[in-house]
């Protein structure tokens, strides 16, 4: 131990001081990253782009935005979310109306309800794995995390059973916990959860938001209008969004159906799916409105898709030999998803890795989705591609076999090509 004490060397931390000491386990880096992200342009368009930003500022936004996209399922009277960036003050305030949470201490652990969901770890109500739950929480850090890495976090809720309202101020990285205030209200108007953040940009080596980074969250948003149910009202910085379904939210991706040819269908009420013709493949996937671009959901619906795709082609050309990986290249997928219980290879939750046989429903596409795709022109373009391909090689053995009858013939020495 290089004359060290047994208890120098060894460290007990508390939860709060784990999460900041070691951000990856949690939120991912700290530090600026450069990563292929979809983001959205200036245009209100999707692309996708290398950017520069700090995934632990992503997440610790993302986390809040999952949370008022859950409780759009749980509560079907909440039929607004607001989004608002100020990117010359450095906060971000997330607010969803509906029920709101119950404003009442804790029977066991003597705490406000409140301040125990967002100024504990290890607090939340997705920990019954005998329940059904769709939603994107699960281990209990979610927005614990964003007001460990805030320098301010600002809750006010008001309950409308109780009819209370409830602040509460949290500095510091969680550290100092302020008392509450609990006041009488008895407006009839909806209930709320409305959270304001000031992240801290020092540890994270930033000095506010900026451009690649409102990017990425301002795409994060219309994912939430995309991906909530209708009733929803999704405002950012005050503008309503006008993205309602899942295939029009598509069009920010690849134009209007004239502009690029796709095929979209629901399948039940879990799982809604596009394809598009594409010269390399692509994904973008959301489980239970999680951002997801990989993981089991895609494989699934993509090794259903190439499999129906080659007894397609196979059917009417005997002979043409066609790998899954090659089909593959040439789709654009896009999954919605709702799974059961769903899993994730990590905090930050960007690889699902719930087995399909406990999605708790199937993808069932129609025979008219599939003879639709046959007829975007990905097929042709396989069929054509592979046809190049045989003929090449044809012509490369061709080629091998004089070459190797003209060095016989001349005697010189035999050269693998």
């Amino acid at each position: 131990m290089s004359g060290k004490k047994a208890s120098e060397t060894y460290v007990k931390l508390e939860q709060r001081e784990h999460v900041l000491l070691r951000p990856d386990t949690y939120t991912g880096s700290i530090n600026p990253t450069m990563e292929d992200h979809w983001v959205l342009t200036k245009d209100q368009t999707v692309k996708n782009q290398s950017i520069v930003h700090v995934p632990t500022l992503y997440k610790i936004f993302d986390e809040l935005l999952v949370n008022a996209m859950d409780q759009s399922v749980l509560d079907d009277t909440l039929d607004v979310i607001k989004v608002e960036i100020n990117s010359v003050e450095g906060w971000i305030s997330v607010m969803n109306n509906g029920k709101g949470i119950p404003v009442e201490k804790h029977e066991t652990h003597g705490i406000w309800i409140p301040e125990m969901i967002f100024g504990h770890l290890l607090t939340s109500s997705n920990y019954n794995d005998s329940e059904d739950r769709v939603t994107g929480g699960r281990n209990g850090y979610g927005a614990k995390l964003t007001n460990i890495w805030s320098k301010k976090f600002m809750l006010e809720v008001m309950d409308t059973s109780s009819h209370q309202k409830y602040t509460q101020l949290f500095e510091d990285n969680m550290s100092k916990i302020n008392k509450p205030k609990v006041t009488k209200n008895n407006s009839k108007k909806s209930g709320y959860v409305q959270i304001k953040f000031y992240p801290d940009f020092k540890r994270m080596s930033l000095e506010g938001f900026d451009e690649h980074t409102l990017s990425l969250f301002e795409k994060r948003v219309y994912d939430a209008a995309a991906c909530t149910n209708s009733r929803v009202k999704v405002y950012l910085n005050g503008n309503l969004l006008k993205i309602k379904t899942f295939d029009k939210y598509i069009d920010m991706y690849i134009g209007s159906k004239s502009d690029t040819p796709r095929v979209y269908e629901a399948s039940g009420t879990r799982w809604e799916i596009c394809v598009a013709p594409s010269e390399s493949f692509k994904s973008v996937g959301f489980v239970n409105g999680v951002a997801c671009n990989r993981g089991t959901h895609i494989d699934y619906v993509v090794g259903y898709l190439i499999k129906k795709i080659t007894e397609f082609i196979t059917s009417k050309h005997k002979n043409i030999k066609l790998k899954p990986a090659f089909i593959k290249e040439h789709l654009f997928v896009f999954v919605k998803c709702t799974i059961i219980n769903p899993s994730f290879a990590s905090q930050t939750k960007d690889e699902c890795t719930t087995r399909a046989m406990a999605f708790g429903s199937r993808c069932d596409l129609s025979d008219n989705f599939i003879k639709s795709i046959t007829k975007l022109g990905i097929v042709d373009e396989i069929i054509n591609i592979a046809k190049f391909k045989e003929q090449f090689f044809l012509f490369f053995e061709i080629c091998k076999i004089d070459y190797l009858i003209y060095n016989t013939q001349f005697g010189y020495a035999l050269v693998e090509i």
